[in-house]
């Protein structure tokens, strides 16, 4: 079993004491441990992530030192790309390593092909069914047959991305239109008929990797018709990811550890 750590939401989750433990029982199985850089979604659109942490100074104080510690202990194989953020690298991997188990617990993993389950910390699963359930039927078949496109139009509260889609039964209809597009060809035009540029806005947001990395002439043209996950798109990060891995040292820790371990 491999694992590929995001480790964003990871130091979030375990900046109250019990990384120790997590490191020593798993860290030998962590491919890449994925930390974030200073997000260009900011430059696409200030208002990202806008008043999201207000009130969690001393949270966010544990959480930046345990992710201090595990920079300059450098025992587990880090990862950081100017620009992206740890879901987008962890996704880029993924892409690569379609057997290596994801950490995550973020929705943004389930647009990953044959990705229905990424896991918590403690390496519970958490699946793509139990994310959308609750959402009316018509939202749960888009979310299935495109989770990408479902985070562009009901953007993230969270990451205070605007939701473009209408609610209701003028929503329904929208996403009826929709899927006559994309079965005709049409995908972007009428995206972009829908909801302006507000749309590329959004589609930049979700998929900032790509828009970032793709050599196709005109990127949103290029998703809309499927070309997402085509490698080659994703081969210059995924080079950039294996260029600045750390090695993974974690491992003669665990046996000291087990050594001396009266358990």
């Amino acid at each position: 079993m491999r694992l590929c750590v995001d480790g964003g939401y990871l130091t979030f989750k375990m900046s109250f004491g019990n990384f120790d433990q997590w490191q020593r029982t798993h860290g030998e199985k962590v491919s890449i441990f994925a930390i974030d850089n200073t997000p260009k979604r900011k430059e696409v659109y200030p208002d990202y992530k806008k008043g999201r942490n207000t009130g969690k100074s001393e949270i966010l104080q544990d959480v930046w030192a345990l992710r201090d510690r595990i920079n300059e202990e450098k025992q587990l194989p880090l990862c950081s790309i100017e620009g992206l953020e740890a879901d987008d690298l962890v996704a880029c991997w993924g892409l690569f390593n379609p057997d290596h188990l994801i950490v995550g617990v973020d929705k943004d993993f389930f647009q990953l092909p044959n990705v229905g389950t990424v896991l918590y910390h403690n390496l519970q699963p958490y699946g793509k069914n139990a994310a959308i359930e609750k959402l009316p039927v018509y939202l749960q078949e888009l979310a299935r047959d495109n989770f990408a496109l479902y985070q562009m139009l009901l953007g993230d509260i969270a990451d205070n991305i605007p939701r473009l889609l209408s609610k209701g039964k003028e929503g329904k209809n929208q996403i009826e239109f929709l899927k006559n597009a994309t079965d005709h060809g049409h995908l972007a035009e009428s995206l972009q008929d829908l909801f302006d540029d507000q749309i590329i806005t959004n589609a930049k947001l979700v998929l900032i990797p790509y828009y970032e990395y793709c050599q196709a002439e005109d990127w949103f043209v290029d998703w809309c018709f499927g070309n997402y996950y085509n490698p080659k798109h994703w081969s210059t990060l995924y080079q950039q990811m294996i260029d600045c891995l750390l090695p993974n040292t974690t491992g003669n820790e665990k046996a000291v550890w087990d050594l001396f371990s009266l358990n």
